[in-house]
């Protein structure tokens, strides 16, 4: 402490970063090891639950306490060399750059895609089981636990990947370009930017396709299977587990002054999905509107778009409303339909 104190000052805050790099990093190691120890190890040997979920709940583990300790065992050996740390740069990109920066990509992902769902299904598990509850009210009540519960030391995982950034960033403005370590800070941050990037884009991704399971299985498709319209043939055999999901969320059909329609919309990566709801079930079917042109006319509209037949253009009296307008070879389809918000309607 002495030397430090004979430091600059923007050196010491640099070497406070850096400690604090190393301190939280052995925290990190610390939580995967109790995660092992307290839940994962004991729900395997006593069989407590099926091993399929004990594994959605733990997917790779032991990977990521290899990948973290390795990293920290790195952290240690540059600390032991000297109570002022020159370089912790190389040490990062040893583990986040290039071969090895895929590899933890991939861990972190994999630890967390399903962790949302994963925990959520507990959660519905342990209100029906007592047994189950009982348990892991029990590992929680461990010491090594230091009183957090399961839900928020499996978190700390993604949270380590959002401190990273934060904290090399710290490094980076209290490190003079003159130094050797300046470079691979600054390629470091951009690799702890990088696997936040691709962890996050990866959750996102799985949480939307078990959001299409859901759709799947949920979905009242009674109306449409049972439908004589010639441009439903194709989509009747649809399976939106098998798309890619971009969006969903509610949107307002609004047919005239007086008629409107609740609708939940799907926006996949080539189709529009229109839902209409119907108490608590989401039906997909088509839907009929008379048109006035001088005389009644009937339009079908269908519940399925292929997104290359579609334009758009904003309602001038309602910011919140746009026309959709499908263009196939039937004929026009116009929907004049609302978000809730600006904001929704934007996305």
């Amino acid at each position: 402490r002495q030397t430090i104190k004979k430091l600059k000052q923007k050196e010491i805050k640099r070497q406070e970063f850096i400690h604090e790099l190393i301190y939280t990093e052995k925290t990190h190691v610390r939580n995967l090891k109790v995660l092992d120890k307290v839940f994962h190890k004991p729900m395997k040997k006593m069989n407590i639950m099926p091993y399929e979920y004990i594994k959605k709940l733990f997917p790779n583990l032991q990977e990521l306490i290899e990948i973290h300790g390795d990293l920290l065992q790195s952290m240690k050996k540059r600390e032991a060399e000297g109570e002022v740390i020159q370089c912790i740069g190389d040490i990062m990109l040893n583990r986040f750059d290039n071969e090895a920066g895929e590899a933890a990509k991939q861990a972190c992902a994999t630890f967390c895609n399903y962790q949302k769902n994963a925990l959520e299904e507990l959660r519905q598990r342990q209100k029906k089981d007592p047994k189950l509850l009982q348990f892991i009210m029990n590992c929680e009540a461990s010491p090594l636990c230091r009183r957090l519960k399961l839900n928020e030391i499996i978190s700390t995982s993604y949270q380590r990947l959002t401190k990273y950034p934060l904290l090399l960033e710290g490094i980076g403005k209290n490190t003079p370009s003159s130094l050797p370590d300046s470079r691979d800070i600054e390629r470091a941050i951009q690799c702890a930017k990088d696997l936040l990037a691709f962890v996050n884009q990866s959750v996102k991704e799985c949480e939307n396709q078990q959001r299409l399971e859901e759709f799947q299985k949920k979905v009242d498709r009674k109306p449409m299977d049972s439908a004589t319209n010639k441009q439903m043939e194709e989509f009747k055999t649809l399976d939106f587990s098998k798309k890619k999901l971009i969006y969903d969320g509610p949107l307002t059909w609004r047919i005239s002054r007086t008629k409107s329609i609740d609708l939940h919309v799907l926006l996949l990566e080539d189709l529009l999905v229109i839902l209409q709801k119907q108490d608590d079930r989401l039906v997909l079917k088509c839907h009929s509107t008379n048109m006035t042109t001088g005389y009644q006319e009937k339009t079908t509209h269908s519940p399925i778009i292929k997104l290359n037949n579609v334009l758009t253009r904003n309602v001038a009296t309602d910011k919140r409303a746009f026309f959709l307008v499908g263009t196939s070879s039937v004929g026009p389809q116009i929907y004049e339909l609302v978000a809730a918000t600006i904001t929704e309607r934007k996305k």
